[in-house]
């Protein structure tokens, strides 16, 4: 009897009279997994763990073929999982202009627009953060919407968000929407 560890969990390889050894788990959080030879089954068992493939889609791997360990077969699970996930996942035509940049919601559907005070209540920012793209237009685009100087608006050179001085959230907020952010 072999045990071996994974970072899925730990295993016993239970070898019986059939040619081909049957993984089972002694504890683990992912469903069961079907194994299938894909070398000479005649090999030690030392070497034998080495040649197994596990397949968790349910689908059958080659096992007439000999396969090395720095060859990755044609179809291969990566690749199954990829076709499968790719068509449920289409993007919706979005009806807004090209602009050179993109403004990303949050996780729970925000526009990331935020407020800041710092210097005991003194200094005040707004801050817009997810930027992709260039963020130059976005920066000039909010000084004509706000009416402001140069000065006070600008980029962050390491973090690329846009910072407004003074507390204007609530105005941003509404030219993204308008964009449709």
């Amino acid at each position: 009897m072999l045990l071996r560890t994974s970072s899925r969990g730990l295993y016993r390889a239970i070898f019986s009279s059939s040619p081909a050894p049957v993984r089972r788990a002694l504890f683990t959080t992912t469903p069961p997994r079907r194994i299938v030879p894909i070398h000479n089954t005649n090999e030690p068992a030392s070497r034998l763990s080495d040649n197994i493939a596990v397949d968790d889609l349910g689908n059958d791997l080659p096992s007439s073929r000999s396969v090395s360990k720095n060859e990755i077969p044609s179809d291969s699970m990566r690749s199954q999982r990829s076709q499968t996930a790719s068509g449920s996942t289409e993007m919706a035509p979005s009806s807004s202009p090209l602009l050179p940049y993109h403004v990303s919601r949050t996780p729970s559907n925000n526009l990331p627009v935020y407020h800041d005070t710092r210097n005991g209540n003194t200094r005040k920012e707004t801050i817009i953060r997810k930027i992709s793209g260039d963020a130059r237009p976005l920066r000039d685009a909010i000084r004509e919407l706000l009416g402001v100087e140069a000065e006070k608006v600008w980029i962050g050179k390491v973090t690329g968000h846009v910072y407004v001085k003074g507390h204007h959230k609530a105005k941003i907020e509404r030219f993204l929407a308008e964009k449709g952010f």
